[in-house]
């Protein structure tokens, strides 16, 4: 019973916890909304053009996925397994993304990115998933995937050199877990969750065929079964010609989930530096 209690008043804690910080979470998106609809900000170039962009990346990562049964306390050890032990530290990614131009204001994006952590390690030491023991030492395959797609709409402006576009959309994530050991051990899960989504981002043409963009943005956790993820990126554009041009792109980025179980389902997925090579094209 005393373990019940203590499980109940954590949860509480988290709740009110989660309600502190929504009064601030709400006020950024009223001062995003704010800066979307300023009147007095100049209108961006027209644009009517789809752009669609395909990139393959690869990043340095640090985290831990920790995924119990049911949430029972027991069933999963705390932020177990890493993925420094799992090998899956250097995921590979690839990202489609499309943008139309809607006149000379606003801008409908669009754009999904897969991460494959995938590796082939061995446990550090004792750890539980999903019920299922994996002593020190177990050669550990794993096989998870994690999809994120972003839909949103931009207002953009122009400042000077700058086109600067504040956003606002949802984002979507898809956790697909799968870890097997050579003891016979495995576990399988998967589970989706969608939250706001802020961003801000600035473009700026360096020379006829060169432009740089600096881009940020963030999902606001409302509620405790919404994932929260944090990004900004720089990237800088080579146009070949009128219709095609290549681009990298490097940042970081981190993203949080942690649910309201007795023992949730938490992990934690940090990747910097984040590197993407791609190329877009208009059609």
């Amino acid at each position: 019973m005393r373990r019940d209690r203590t499980a109940v008043g954590g949860r509480r804690v988290r709740s009110a916890v989660a309600s502190k910080h929504c009064a601030r979470r709400l006020l950024r998106c009223a001062f995003c909304c704010a800066a979307w609809f300023f009147p007095t900000l100049g209108a961006a170039a027209a644009d009517d053009r789809v752009r669609i962009a395909i990139e393959v990346g690869r990043a340095s990562a640090s985290g831990f996925l920790q995924t119990p049964a049911g949430g029972n306390p027991g069933t999963s050890s705390l932020r177990r397994p890493t993925l420094d032990e799992t090998d899956s530290d250097r995921p590979d990614s690839a990202r489609v993304a499309a943008a139309l131009g809607l006149g000379r204001r606003y801008r409908l994006r669009l754009a999904a990115e897969r991460l494959w952590l995938h590796g082939d390690g061995a446990s550090a030491s004792d750890f539980f998933t999903q019920g299922e023991l994996y002593p020190t030492g177990t050669a550990l395959r794993q096989r998870t995937r994690v999809d994120l797609i972003d839909l949103d709409v931009a207002r953009a402006f122009a400042v000077g050199d700058w086109t600067l576009a504040p956003s606002l959309g949802l984002s979507h994530f898809r956790f697909d877990y799968d870890l097997e050991g050579d003891n016979g051990a495995f576990a399988i899960r998967d589970y989706s969750r969608t939250g706001l989504n802020l961003g801000f981002s600035g473009q700026r043409a360096l020379t006829p065929k060169l432009s740089l963009a600096l881009a940020a943005q963030h999902t606001v956790k409302l509620s405790q079964n919404t994932h929260e993820r944090r990004a900004i990126h720089a990237k800088a554009d080579y146009a070949l010609s009128d219709r095609i041009a290549i681009y990298l792109r490097v940042g970081a980025e981190r993203i949080d989930y942690e649910d309201e179980q007795v023992l949730p389902n938490h992990l934690r997925i940090k990747r910097s530096p984040y590197y993407g090579l791609g190329v877009q094209f208009t059609p």
